[in-house]
């Protein structure tokens, strides 16, 4: 179960209820636009993460065809980000779930989570929202999308 609540100034606050292995856990972020993290925590760390460091390019809205990048450095001393490329045209956000309204922007992004291996990650930016969503990634060369059957928008 994830639930986002858009902050003023552009942040948003994610709360994730997550079970692995029969264990539940619970996750917070606070991230600007939903996409580069600036706090995190987890019910499994003794300490919240908080960014020292914040390189940024992302701005709303955002253009088609443009390359955005984000990276910081953290409390826990590992550094992240992400370099992401917007797809060159917007598409109807129903195509991703007929609760989300309007257009939305595909992104492709290369992850750098300081641990020597990339990894991809695929985000809508749902326009009427003004917020990122994770949608898939790739795997072998193919996008594996995520459904997003159970949707409920509170303004």
């Amino acid at each position: 179960m994830v639930q986002m609540d858009r902050l003023p100034g552009g942040t948003v606050l994610t709360l994730d209820k997550m079970t692995l292995g029969g264990v539940v856990f619970y996750s917070q972020h606070v991230r600007l636009f939903n996409i580069v993290d600036v706090k995190k925590w987890d019910s499994l760390a003794e300490k919240p993460v908080i960014s020292h460091t914040l390189e940024n390019s992302f701005v709303l809205p955002p253009t088609a065809g443009t390359e955005y990048r984000w990276k910081n450095s953290q409390s826990d001393n590992k550094s992240t980000g992400q370099q992401c490329r917007a797809d060159s045209a917007w598409r109807s956000a129903a195509a991703i779930s007929p609760h989300f309204p309007g257009r939305y922007l595909e992104f492709t992004c290369t992850d750098d989570r300081s641990d020597g291996r990339p990894m991809s990650s695929d985000y809508a930016y749902l326009e009427d929202l003004r917020v990122f969503i994770r949608i898939g990634y790739h795997e072998a060369g193919e996008k594996k999308r995520f459904a997003f059957d159970d949707v409920t928008l509170v303004r």
